[in-house]
């Protein structure tokens, strides 16, 4: 019995690590993107990421944000592109605190890594919202975006 009970085990433990292992069959890919505008742009009061498939949403979006302005918001191909955003929200004090896309993946859903940074040194005592929006190959795929505070 005892000799039973320890195979059992030892299956259940084989089991557990080959289960937390990544699957070597499913392909990560890192997905291509181009900036459309990064910088400070105030029409975020609360941190915001959006993933964006539809040119009236779109367009919504920009004149949110440019509102005394004659911009129009630049071409996207929605059947083949989505635009993703991201802002910090609200203002802050200096010119430190940026966001930025810095990578996209894809596998069972798409993973926006962005970075959000702080300030150190010299900074500008000006009021920004850090904003960055990019846009991408289309994939009618969960979007979770991964957040990184770096600390150095």
């Amino acid at each position: 019995m005892g000799g039973i009970k320890a195979a059992f085990l030892s299956v259940v433990i084989i089991l557990g690590v080959l289960l937390s292992c990544k699957n070597p069959f499913r392909s990560e890919q890192t997905l291509r993107f181009s900036t459309i505008l990064k910088g400070s742009y105030c029409a975020f009061e609360k941190p915001t990421d959006l993933v964006i498939k539809d040119k009236s949403i779109w367009e919504q979006l920009w004149y949110r944000m440019f509102p005394d302005s004659q911009s129009v918001p630049p071409e996207v191909n929605f059947s083949q592109e989505m635009v993703i955003v991201t802002a910090r929200g609200g203002v802050f004090p200096n010119s430190g605190y940026t966001t930025e896309i810095v990578e996209i993946k894809k596998e069972d859903d798409i993973t926006v890594k962005v970075v959000n940074k702080n300030p150190r040194g010299i900074v500008l005592p000006v009021l920004t919202c850090p904003t960055h929006i990019v846009r991408t190959k289309r994939y009618d795929l969960k979007v979770r975006f991964e957040k990184l505070y770096p600390i150095f």
